[in-house]
């Protein structure tokens, strides 16, 4: 097997390290004009004693040649800018193999990522064939890109990148051994758009109307920390527009139902709060993306403001480590109290965090944290005080969803679900967390969306630190 390489930016550089590791013989690699990765291509050929040659024309007479002087099976063209001619494409024994981002037919040509957002239409990758045609050679293999509502082009490319990188390693040697069933581009109406279309469809008409959705759509389409992006002009001059969107972390997504009951033994029977569902929901979120860690790094700022290197931590309801991973500290004693089925995913994951499924005593406990999970017991109470046992220094709510009403249960609508959640009078909490410990900080937490009769909504959660004042430091 003879295969040879065209390799340019970050994508064809990972990937030329990803076939140069598995062993595979590359014939020879060949670089892109004006590529700040040339250096690094061309070092890394140099180490592994690979021909490379740079800023080859590859429509030109010498690649030709050496196509059929080497009599290469396949040639990769690994995020290569180039549209290669008729006439090179048919000297290879099998073909010329391209990456392109995004799900074919949909935004053939440039900058997929962006049109995918603002035309609304699948974003994704695609490994195919060359043609004659520009993007609609018979297809390898694809992978479809799901499109957040909090995404910009700067996001969706990047995941685009990670996407293009992990289908090419998992399709590379079925690839090399011929397994594979290609297929034609799908015949249906996709897209095509080259590059002079994006400048002029990014820049905001001040005198033209336009829905809401479109607007941002178009905004946040172009919107990348560096490099050009969305703009209007007035006055002779030019003003940039970027965009960044966060998700409101609201406990209700989907609101409450408006039935209350005094005890959990009143609840009617409903499906439990960990279901498959959920825990596959945990799950996808990893790895965390620098966005994503950004997110969760917000959502447990309280935690951060109080941990110290080393401490030893029992967080309640942890799920699968996002609020470890927000700490950046291998040095913790990191426990988390989870159900089984997180249990046994988790200890799978991480060589630092010790997960348990019953509640651990006799911890040397520097904090206690809890994160809204209190409010799932079937026993608040008797979940609370099993906690103290372990006698932390500091116990950190974070989100509580208590105020001045008097204690009730009622179902949280998720997912078609209905489940069992705790809203707790306040006075009442810290007379269960007891003389022992000090209220050092209360605060108002992020917003509920309560539908309840008069005197017991509670319009935001709270934030609670208690200090244990029997501990001598």
């Amino acid at each position: 097997m003879n295969i040879s390489i065209s390799a340019s930016k970050y994508v064809g550089y990972e990937l030329l390290k990803f076939i140069i590791s598995s062993g595979t013989q590359i014939t020879f690699v060949t670089t892109a004009p004006f590529d700040l990765y040339t250096q690094h291509i061309v070092e890394i050929c140099k180490q592994n004693n690979i021909t490379c040659y740079v800023d080859l024309d590859i429509n030109g007479d010498r690649f030709k040649n050496l196509l059929v002087d080497h009599k290469i099976d396949f040639h990769f063209m690994l995020w290569f800018p180039t549209i290669v001619k008729k006439e090179v494409i048919g000297i290879t024994q099998e073909g010329f193999v391209n990456l392109h981002p995004s799900m074919l037919p949909y935004n053939r040509g440039m900058h997929p990522w962006y049109w995918s957002i603002v035309d609304e239409t699948p974003a994704g990758v695609t490994i195919h064939f060359i043609d004659e045609n520009i993007d609609e050679g018979h297809i390898i293999a694809q992978k479809e890109v799901l499109i957040d509502p909090t995404d910009t082009g700067e996001s969706l490319y990047g995941k685009l990148l990670k996407t293009t990188i992990k289908l090419f390693k998992d399709k590379f040697y079925y690839i090399l051994n011929r397994d594979y069933l290609p297929f034609e581009v799908p015949k249906i109406e996709g897209s095509f758009h080259f590059a002079k279309e994006l400048d002029p469809h990014t820049k905001i008409d001040l005198n033209k109307k336009y829905k809401a959705k479109d607007l941002l759509n178009i905004i946040r389409a172009r919107s990348f920390k560096k490099g050009d992006c969305s703009y209007f002009m007035k006055d002779g001059k030019k003003y940039n527009l970027r965009l960044e969107i966060d998700e409101v972390n609201l406990i209700n997504h989907k609101g409450w139902d408006s039935n209350i009951y005094e005890s959990y033994e009143e609840l009617p029977p409903t499906k439990s709060l960990l279901s498959n569902a959920w825990v596959d929901k945990e799950f996808s979120r990893l790895p965390l993306s620098k966005k994503d860690l950004k997110i969760v790094k917000k959502r447990n700022s309280l935690l951060l403001e109080y941990i110290n290197k080393g401490d030893c931590v029992l967080d309640f309801g942890g799920s699968l480590g996002f609020s470890y991973l927000a700490c950046e500290d291998e040095s913790l004693k990191y426990h988390i109290l989870e159900t089984e089925s997180i249990c046994n995913m988790g200890e799978k994951l991480y060589q630092n965090v010790k997960f348990h499924s019953i509640i651990p005593t006799n911890l040397d406990l520097d904090i206690l944290y809890i994160r809204t999970s209190l409010q799932y017991s079937q026993n608040w109470i008797v979940t609370l005080k099993k906690l103290l046992e372990n006698k932390p220094k500091l116990l950190v709510f974070n989100h509580l969803s208590a105020g001045n009403i008097p204690t009730f249960i009622c179902f949280q609508d998720w997912q078609e679900q209905k489940i069992p959640y705790w809203f707790i009078n306040l006075e009442e909490f810290k007379e269960v967390i007891g003389k022992d410990y000090m209220l050092i900080r209360e605060e108002k937490g992020d917003i509920l969306e309560t539908n309840f009769k008069t005197g017991f909504n509670v319009e935001y959660g709270v934030n609670l630190v208690f200090k244990n004042i029997t501990y001598n430091e």
